[in-house]
């Protein structure tokens, strides 16, 4: 691992047009808001296509993947919901970086996967919240993903690589807008290595080989999220069928709550998870 992981760099080339300009717009932003620290790069790949699938936690996760993977010479195409294109400031970047739209509980909401399959023959590198929207887990731990991700990458053959990521929801929190701290909170992204399914056979018809490759995916993100936070996580994950809530709204106050707390306790938030990339 390297000693100081926020000077190493990936460059797979250099970043053009809108994504270029969108980069350029968002440096100071970020670094306004935040302290932003990358580490594990050498295991992205130099080149060709491959699947980024983070932890997804925030509102602000798309404009953090897509600064982050800017600031390593990668242009990514994410998968996003639809409503996120008509939030102020965050749906331009989304438009203007080419992300795809997820229509969620309708006729077209597997048109998503078809574009990145396209997205992935050309050579983009596409971006997929595992999870398949903000997880319910009140600690903000990965909860049960979903098998799209895998499906994709069994039809396609691509690389799959797992990224961590804390500190986005001390910017912008589930369901409230952007939190402005005069102590920048550490943003933490962490890339882990590629996930090894050479041993799973065929393609998306293969279902145990998806459930397979789904439970990989969610070890990896599990225990990626444990090293990087320095703590345990729950013995299973959030699974939002079997558990329900939290709604929406009870998210909503909980997010209130936690900020409430973290300024009437002088803290930077009240969350135990201490980051560190001291730790493999």
């Amino acid at each position: 691992m390297a000693k100081n992981p926020t000077q190493v760099r990936t460059h797979r080339g250099n970043l053009h047009g809108m994504y270029w300009l969108g980069y350029r717009i968002l440096t100071p932003v970020v670094h306004l808001l935040s302290r932003p620290r990358w580490d594990g790069l050498e295991n992205l790949p130099s080149t060709g296509p491959f699947i980024l699938a983070p932890n997804h936690m925030s509102n602000f996760d798309p404009v953090l993947m897509g600064y982050f993977l800017g600031d390593n010479g990668f242009e990514v195409r994410f998968l996003a919901k639809h409503s996120l294109f008509k939030v102020p400031v965050v749906g331009p970047f989304l438009r203007w970086w080419g992300m795809i739209p997820v229509l969620r509980g309708s006729d077209q909401a597997g048109d998503a996967l078809k574009y990145a399959h396209e997205a992935l023959v050309k050579g983009d590198v596409v971006g997929i919240y595992f999870e398949g929207t903000l997880t319910r887990d009140p600690g903000f731990w990965p909860m049960k993903g979903k098998t799209g991700l895998a499906r994709l990458a069994l039809d396609t053959r691509v690389p799959v690589v797992p990224v961590v990521q804390w500190g986005a929801q001390d910017i912008m929190d589930r369901y409230v807008g952007l939190s402005l701290n005069r102590r920048r909170p550490g943003l933490f992204v962490r890339v882990l290595p590629p996930i090894d399914y050479s041993d799973i056979e065929g393609d998306s018809s293969n279902h145990e080989g998806v459930r397979e490759l789904t439970a990989r995916l969610q070890r990896a993100l599990g225990e990626g999220s444990e090293a990087l936070r320095g703590e345990a996580g729950p013995r299973e994950p959030w699974d939002q069928k079997l558990a329900g809530g939290p709604s929406k709204d009870e998210l909503t106050s909980l997010s209130k709550w936690r900020r409430s707390l973290a300024r009437a306790s002088r803290r930077q938030d009240i969350l135990a998870a201490r980051p560190s990339f001291d730790r493999a």
